[in-house]
Order: C-alpha cells, then sequence, then structure tokens
C-alpha cells in the first residue's frame, strides 16, 4: 500500500530565500521546455520527447550557472512535469474529451520541488537533509513507515512550508473482527442514519467555516470592481493574503481531516 506523509518544516530565513530562488528557476525551466515543445510542433510538425530535453541540461547550466545551485534530479523532474502535462493532453484529445492545451505557469502558482530518489534524509537531529539547501527544522509529528520513494517540498499561499514523504509498501491496519451488522442510510442534513436508530449528525464544518471566507471575497480588489491599480495597488496583496488565509484554514482545517 501506498502512503504520503506531510510535515511541517521551518527554513531559516537564507534557507527560505535559497528555495524561492529554486522555485523561480523551476518555473522558468518548466515555461521554457512548454515553449519548446510547442514551437516544435507548431514550426515543425515534431514532438520533443523528455529524453531530449533531459539531455540539454547540462548545456543549459553552462549558459545559466545559476542552475547550478539547483540538484539535478529536481530539474529532470521539472521535465517529467512537462512530459506528463503532454501526455494527459493527448490521452483526452484520444478520448474525445475537452483536452486543455498545457499552459504556463505563473511563479506565484509554481510552488514545489521534487526530490524523486536520492539527495534527501533526517539527520541524528530530526531535520530533514536536502541536497544543495542544507538542514531544515522538521516537526515529524508521527513516523512514516514504509520505504520512502520520493520528497517533496510545498510552499502553501500564505508562505507555509511543508515536507511530504511518498512512501511504499506500507502494511495495512488490520482491523479486529467483529460479527455485527448495522445497516447505513447517508443522507443530507444528517450524514448518515444506523438501523439501530441511531443517527450521526453533520457537522458542516465547510460551510460554517466558508462564511467569513465569502466576505473576505467581496471584498477583495478586483472580485466585482477591478481596482484603479490593477495588482499593483496597496491594498491587493494585503486581501489576497487575508483571502489566501480564509482558505487554508477552510479547507485544511483539522475539523476536515479528523471527520
Amino acid at each position: 500500500m501506498k502512503k504520503a506523509y506531510r510535515y511541517r518544516i521551518y527554513p531559516t530565513k537564507k534557507q527560505e530565500h535559497i528555495l524561492n530562488a529554486q522555485l523561480a528557476l523551476c518555473c522558468e525551466l518548466y515555461n521554457a521546455a512548454l515553449q519548446e515543445r510547442r514551437e516544435a510542433y507548431r514550426m515543425c510538425g515534431q514532438t520533443i520527447s523528455f529524453t531530449q530535453q533531459s539531455a540539454q541540461l547540462p548545456e543549459i547550466k553552462a549558459v545559466r550557472p545559476e542552475y547550478e545551485a539547483v540538484y539535478s534530479q529536481v530539474l529532470q523532474d521539472v521535465l517529467h512535469r512537462v512530459d506528463k502535462a503532454f501526455k494527459a493532453f493527448f490521452r483526452r484529445c484520444k478520448a474525445g474529451e475537452k483536452p486543455g492545451h498545457p499552459r504556463y505557469k505563473s511563479r506565484l502558482r509554481y510552488d514545489s520541488l521534487t526530490y524523486p530518489q536520492a539527495g534527501f534524509g533526517i539527520d541524528e537531529q530530526g531535520k530533514l537533509s536536502l541536497a544543495r539547501i542544507g538542514h531544515l527544522k522538521m516537526v515529524q509529528h508521527r513516523p512514516f513507515k514504509g520505504v520512502v520513494k520520493t520528497c517533496t517540498i510545498t510552499r502553501s499561499a500564505t508562505g507555509k512550508w511543508f515536507v511530504c514523504f511518498a512512501c511504499d509498501e506500507v502494511a495495512p491496519a488490520e482491523l479486529p473482527c467483529c460479527q455485527a451488522q448495522v445497516g447505513i442510510d447517508v443522507g443530507l442534513k444528517t450524514f448518515a442514519y444506523l438501523s439501530t436508530g441511531e443517527h450521526i449528525e453533520n457537522p458542516a464544518s465547510f460551510a460554517r467555516k466558508r462564511r467569513p471566507s465569502r466576505k473576505r471575497n467581496v471584498s477583495f480588489p478586483g472580485q466585482r470592481s477591478a481596482p484603479r491599480n490593477g495588482r499593483s495597488g496597496a491594498r491587493w496583496w494585503p486581501a489576497c493574503m487575508s483571502v489566501c488565509a480564509g482558505a487554508e484554514r477552510t479547507l485544511c482545517s483539522k475539523s476536515r481531516e479528523d471527520w
């Protein structure tokens, strides 16, 4: 069984600057690889594979020395993302679905780095060790099980950092054998009715926490009436962070995860 374990990490100011710089470089590489595939098909009618683009990485590092600061397998994973996007695009075309062509990514929306095989680990002090970045403080609130396959560093919209370990060969938890039987009828207002006469109320945590989020969206500049200065206005970024924080509390609430 496969399972992912997510932990909060706390990089220093210097490490956070390095992470943001590497995310910007990976975003630039993603958009460049996407543009190369588009232009090759538009001008020559040819498709470019992952192997061809991956072979260009040494030349890119020679021309752009700043890419030397990024771990090589992280850069290869960026090209894998482009390759997966085009494979999914052609799969939808063959299936007759609405394809949706792969699009360029903004630096604000490219928010993860993946170490697919190596370059990461946990030291004796319980800190996360990343190649080309250093040792980051990590809150490991529970031990992970199985064999770690990949390590993904994620930046949330509010600037929080997380690490996600994708593990394989995780033994499933065995529940004790029970001979009792019960019928369940799932409803709308009430979550479930049991054949024993009991009922489970719906906590409606999403709807309850979404109400203040609606007020923030209404007051957000650009939602109903565009601000004079657009995104450069003084009110835009604080309002954007307020909306992101509200969405983070709503979608990532512990009450929803525990339910």
